[in-house]
C-alpha cells in the first residue's frame, strides 16, 4: 500500500513540476529557439531534463532505496542535468562539456565503486579481468551512453521512449527476487512517461523539451542502471548489451561515416538516422514508430539468441549485427 501511495504522489508531483517548471523556464528564457537545423517553429522550454532530475530527488526522499548506489545514481544525476542546462543556455564548447560530464561520472565510479571489473563469458577469450583498466573502461562506457543519448534527442519522444523500452526489457529480464531493482526501475519510468505527455503536447499540456540536461541525464541514469544490474544483480552481459544496441550502433555508425567523409564529428548536423527517416516520412510519429520498432527487434532478437545459444554467441552476434547495421546505415 505504501508503494502505491508513493507512486501516486510521484505522478502528481511530476504533473505539477512539469506544468509550472515550463512556465518558470519561459520567465527565465530557458528556451530552445528555432533555427534551420531544428524542426519546431517557436521557442520551447528546454528544462525537461532538469525537472526530471528534481523529481528523481523527490523519488530518493520517497523511496530511500536500500542499496545506496540506487539513491546515488539519482542524486548525482541532478549534477548531470544541471551541467546540461548550463550547456543549453551558454552553448559550452566540447572540451568543457566533457569535463563537466566527468565529475558526476567519477563520483559513482570511484566513490561508489560502480565499475566493471570483469567481462564474463567473452567470445573466444572467456572471462576478461580488466584489472587496472576497470576505471577507464567504465568511464568510457558511460561517456558512450551519455553522448549516444544526446544523438537520439533530435525529434519529440524518440530518446525518452527508447530509454523506456530499454528499462522495460530490463525489468522483464530481472529475476523476481531482485525486488529492489524492479522497484527502482518503476520509479525511473514514471516521470519519463509523464514528461512524454508534455513533450508531445497531449491534452493541451504545455510543450517542453528534454534539452541537453535531459539527454545527458537519461544517458547517465541508463548507463549506471545497466552497470549496477551487471555487477550487483548478476544480469547477463549477453542481455544487457542488446538493451543498448540501437543507441550504440547509431552512435558508432554516424561517427564512422562522418570520419570517412572528413566531417567534424563534434559539429551538430542533420545526418542522424531520425533526420534521414523524417525527411522521407515527413512524420514525427512514423519516424518514432520505425526506429523504436528497430530497437525492439534488436533487443528481442539478441535476447532470444542469449537464451537459446548462450552469452558467447549472443555477444558475437552483437558484433556481427553492428556491421550489418553499419552497411545499411551507409546506404541510408
Amino acid at each position: 500500500m505504501e508503494i502505491k501511495i508513493d507512486l501516486f504522489f510521484l505522478i502528481l508531483c511530476s504533473f505539477i513540476f512539469f506544468y509550472f517548471g515550463g512556465k518558470i523556464s519561459i520567465k527565465f528564457k530557458l528556451l530552445d529557439y528555432p533555427n534551420r537545423r531544428k524542426m519546431h517553429k517557436y521557442p520551447i522550454p528546454f528544462s525537461g531534463g532538469l525537472i526530471i532530475s528534481i523529481i528523481f530527488l523527490i523519488t530518493v526522499y520517497l523511496s530511500n532505496f536500500n542499496e545506496f548506489y540506487n539513491n546515488n545514481i539519482l542524486v548525482y544525476g541532478f549534477l548531470v542535468a544541471l551541467f546540461g542546462l548550463i550547456d543549453d543556455k551558454f552553448n559550452v564548447n566540447v572540451g568543457s562539456k566533457l569535463i563537466l560530464q566527468l565529475l558526476p561520472i567519477l563520483i559513482l565510479v570511484y566513490l561508489n565503486q560502480l565499475k566493471i571489473d570483469t567481462l564474463i563469458g567473452f567470445p573466444f577469450l572467456g572471462d576478461i579481468n580488466l584489472g587496472s583498466f576497470n576505471y577507464i573502461f567504465t568511464i568510457l562506457c558511460v561517456y558512450l551512453l551519455l553522448n549516444s543519448s544526446n544523438y537520439l534527442d533530435g525529434i519529440d519522444g524518440l530518446l525518452s521512449i527508447s530509454f523506456l523500452i530499454s528499462l522495460i526489457f530490463l525489468f522483464i529480464f530481472i529475476d523476481e527476487k531482485n525486488f529492489e531493482l524492479k522497484n527502482f526501475i518503476t520509479y525511473l519510468i514514471i516521470p519519463v512517461v509523464i514528461f512524454l505527455l508534455f513533450n508531445f503536447g497531449l491534452f493541451n499540456l504545455p510543450k517542453i523539451f528534454l534539452g541537453n540536461s535531459g539527454s545527458q541525464l537519461l544517458g547517465y541514469i541508463l548507463a549506471f542502471t545497466i552497470i549496477s544490474s551487471y555487477i550487483n544483480y548478476n544480469v547477463d552481459l549477453g542481455i544487457l548489451i542488446w538493451l543498448l544496441s540501437f543507441q550504440v550502433y547509431e552512435f558508432i555508425s554516424i561517427n564512422l561515416i562522418r570520419f570517412q567523409k572528413r566531417k567534424n564529428i563534434f559539429k551538430p548536423a542533420k545526418d542522424h538516422i531520425h533526420h534521414l527517416i523524417f525527411n522521407k516520412s515527413k512524420s514525427i510519429f512514423l519516424t518514432n514508430i520505425i526506429l523504436l520498432f528497430v530497437q525492439i527487434i534488436l533487443i528481442t532478437y539478441g535476447s532470444i539468441v542469449n537464451i537459446f545459444f548462450g552469452q558467447e554467441i549472443s555477444i558475437s552476434f552483437f558484433v556481427i549485427l553492428f556491421f550489418i547495421f553499419y552497411i545499411l546505415r551507409k546506404k541510408l
